[in-house]
């Protein structure tokens, strides 16, 4: 962050949203910012500014509560005292988009990010719509709950928000990554990385540049780069420490999972509004959250798994692996056994979401 200096962007005595990513509710490293990134920036910021928060909201899937606890990032706000903030519970009011690629007068966010000042933690993701997901990508999850209706034109809406909702300071972490069908199905990915920059734009170009994606190709950057909200051209930024001219980790590209792929082809003239803006939706959620489920219990545990035996950051993730490990029946089992409580908690857990 001193590389990156911070201290000049963000202004002294000023109040503070930290924004992590926890886009899925159970615990998979590589998903979301890890616990100790953003204990760290708590630290190392919280002399300069005056009050703190962390805020998240839910999606149409998951809910950030539950991902604030099953990572460990609820402890960290109990430990310093920091408040939680579900951002899809609080009030919402009208900012004005000037110039706007999709959004024609204003867009809705919620009240307290009009008068605190944002820094953004996002992951090293590859995205199913948007090719990577970061710093730009990040602040998505700050629009309403029905922001899914957005997706067909995800790159004009990323652009729209930037301009109006900007980052002070921007942290990816890179620790653990993530390639392949992501958000909500990749493959956990040790980069060893952290990235920092006051320009979201530069940040996101750079982090695509390492895992071996052109940023001129990936929709929202080069858009946000074209309306004047910050520099993907890489020749044009200062980079302090890896010269990313020999590092690239040749990241999977994401590929649409079967949630993305409906969700884009369902979108026919008569047939979406009948499922998108109607109660059907909750139909469509509530088989999106089994399918995320199925996903979890079929591979994501396996990885979590690969995680826990050969990665160092174990030791971080070691007390979050043993705390969902013990309140899950269906993951230490085998056999007939294992089968028959994997069906139990996946059960379970859908019924939990739709109460959440």
């Amino acid at each position: 962050m001193s590389l990156a200096q911070w201290q000049d962007h963000v202004p002294a005595g000023a109040d503070v949203s930290l924004k992590p990513n926890l886009c899925f509710d159970h615990l998979v490293p590589g998903f979301q910012t890890s616990p100790w990134v953003l204990e760290a920036v708590i630290e190392i910021i919280r002399p300069h500014v005056g009050q703190l928060c962390v805020v998240e909201a839910d999606t149409s899937t998951t809910s950030a509560d539950r991902g604030a606890r099953a990572t460990g990032i609820l402890e960290v706000c109990r430990r310093h005292n920091i408040p939680w903030i579900n951002l899809s519970r609080e009030r919402f009011v009208s900012v004005p988009v000037h110039d706007g690629l999709y959004f024609q007068d204003h867009l809705e966010l919620p009240e307290i990010l009009t008068r605190t000042y944002l820094i953004t933690l996002p992951v090293l993701k590859t995205h199913c719509l948007t090719g990577v997901t970061g710093a730009i990508k990040n602040q998505f999850g700050c629009l309403p709950l029905n922001r899914y209706i957005y997706h067909p034109v995800l790159d004009q809406v990323l652009a729209d928000l930037l301009s109006v909702l900007r980052p002070v300071f921007c942290l990816m972490d890179g620790t653990i990554g993530s390639e392949g069908s992501g958000p909500k199905q990749g493959h956990p990915r040790v980069a060893d990385l952290v990235l920092a920059s006051a320009d979201p734009v530069a940040l996101d170009a750079v982090a695509a540049r390492i895992i071996g994606f052109d940023p001129e190709a990936i929709g929202h950057i080069r858009l946000c780069a074209q309306q004047g909200l910050g520099v993907a051209d890489l020749e044009r930024i200062a980079i302090v420490g890896h010269q990313i001219g020999i590092l690239n980790l040749h990241f999977q590209p994401a590929r649409k999972n079967l949630v993305a792929a409906l969700d884009l082809g369902l979108r026919l003239p008569l047939l979406g509004p009948l499922i998108f803006d109607t109660p059907l939706i909750w139909l469509f959620r509530w088989g999106a959250r089994w399918e995320y489920l199925l996903w979890l219990v079929l591979k994501g545990w396996r990885y979590r798994e690969e995680i826990r035996e050969h990665s160092w950051y174990a030791e971080q993730w070691w007390p979050r692996f043993h705390a969902e490990m013990s309140q899950s029946s269906a993951y230490p089992q085998s056999g007939p056994v294992r089968r028959l409580r994997t069906v139990v908690y996946i059960v379970r857990e859908v019924l939990r979401g739709e109460r959440d």
